[in-house]
């Protein structure tokens, strides 16, 4: 134990005030910022060994790339990245042992050894959903006792990713329907009614849609001495701007009552997406931007929005149509935007239902920042609107996905391709440009 105590402190001097190599720096610097906090844990015997051996191979290679930074020799930079790639899967074993560990003092109900073990930002630190979700709920139930600033940000951050998602991607509208004397009643909120109309010897319930979009629909029942058909489904889609029966009440005895609670959401569950179609980059022909978050991006895109994508633009940029499609959705009215729940209804955007009845929606956009209105054909790049800086963010940026109806209470964003001037991108990458084409 004396040695891997003397060995963190020899390190941690070493790299106390210096500056990483500069080469290569997106691999190595979350590598070697591990290296202090990874020092403050050697006097636990599970992660001593280990932090030990990590903290004298990171420093080696970071000098190795201090050497490699200054070399005109290629060969020297290729051995400098191999170290790299080493010291990465080292430091992945090492974050291994402490989940481990982590989910051990949880087991153990140790937890001040719990919060020394989760105190100190590493890389990738509880990423895992498992030990992730199980910390926090240990955390929940003990932190009366003592606080971890750490997992309280984590939590802060998580609550504002799920509360971001809220605002970019669609929740579902909730009615309620009971029965009165008259049965001759209705319940309508956002466009969307259920009503109840008795007719000779039976109750007709119908459901309108007066969006300008399919909408998926769960129908939730009870019912006292009526019939009705047992296989009706409780999940319909209705088409846009009509009415449909959902089912008819057939009267056996009074008393009867019966109450509906629905929820609905936009889109068609039974839509598919055409997998084979290649999208246009959001932006100006010839164009360049960067992508500055992109599929499961550790910032927001979790959950249904794993599959968006954010563009860096600044203020103003013109945004083009990725595909044909009718806009169903806007809103323009903003110009507040913020890293807050507070700042979720200020986001400006326009939703454009495809041919295959998906959507894609273009959001954070700037005040008075859109060009269309709801039921315009629009087609693939065409100029459609300005990117801002509005709703829940921490910069200017546009947001974009293209997402589906799953069921009643929830959206999923798909995974497409794009068309630029090098090819097809299968996958947008974090950092990477892109030039539309």
């Amino acid at each position: 134990m004396f040695k891997i105590i003397f060995f963190c402190t020899i390190f941690f001097g070493a790299i106390n005030g210096a500056e990483f190599p500069l080469i290569y720096a997106n691999l190595g610097d979350p590598l070697y910022k591990t290296i202090i906090p990874l020092s403050n844990l050697c006097d636990i015997e599970e992660l001593g060994d280990e932090g030990a051996r990590y903290i004298n191979d990171a420093s080696a290679t970071m000098e190795l790339g201090r050497k490699a930074e200054v070399s005109t020799s290629d060969k020297d930079k290729r051995e400098y990245l191999s170290k790299l790639r080493i010291l990465q899967k080292q430091y992945g074993y090492v974050l291994n042992v402490l989940h481990k560990n982590i989910s051990i003092s949880i087991d153990k109900d140790e937890y001040e050894l719990f919060l020394k073990l989760t105190n100190y930002e590493f890389d990738n630190l509880l990423k895992s959903r498992a030990i992730s979700q199980k910390a926090i709920e240990y955390y929940k139930k003990k932190s009366s006792d003592k606080k971890c600033q750490l997992l309280e940000k984590k939590m802060k951050t998580d609550k504002l990713i799920q509360e971001s998602q809220k605002e970019v991607f669609e929740e579902p509208t909730t009615t309620t329907l009971v029965s009165d004397k008259n049965d001759s009643i209705s319940s309508a909120k956002n466009s969307v009614e259920i009503r109840a109309t008795k007719e000779q010897n039976y109750i007709s319930i119908t459901i309108q849609n007066s969006n300008p979009y399919k909408i998926t629909l769960r129908v939730d029942g009870k019912y006292e001495n009526l019939e009705y058909d047992k296989n009706q489904q409780n999940e319909v889609v209705v088409d846009a701007k009509s009415k449909v029966e959902y089912i008819k009440l057939y009267f056996t005895k009074e008393p009867y009552s019966y109450s509906f609670t629905t929820s609905w959401i936009i889109g068609s569950k039974n839509a598919i997406h055409d997998d084979n179609y290649i999208y246009r980059l959001p932006f100006a022909t010839n164009a360049i931007c960067r992508v500055t978050q992109g599929y499961n991006g550790q910032k927001s895109h979790k959950g249904h929005g794993k599959f968006a994508i954010d563009f860096g633009m600044s203020v103003g940029t013109k945004i083009y149509a990725a595909r044909d499609g009718i806009v169903v959705k806007t809103k323009s009215d903003s110009n507040i935007g913020g890293f807050g729940e507070e700042y979720k209804k200020y986001g400006n955007f326009i939703t454009i239902e495809h041919s295959d009845f998906t959507f894609s929606t273009y959001y954070h956009l700037m005040q008075n920042g859109v060009a269309v209105k709801v039921g315009d054909s629009i087609k693939r790049g065409q100029y459609i609107g300005n990117s801002g800086s509005t709703g829940n963010l921490d910069g200017p940026h546009l947001h974009f996905a293209v997402f589906r109806t799953k069921d009643a209470g929830s959206v999923e964003t798909i995974p497409i391709k794009f068309e630029c001037q090098t090819g097809t991108i299968t996958e947008p990458i974090k950092g990477a440009f892109y030039q539309a084409k």
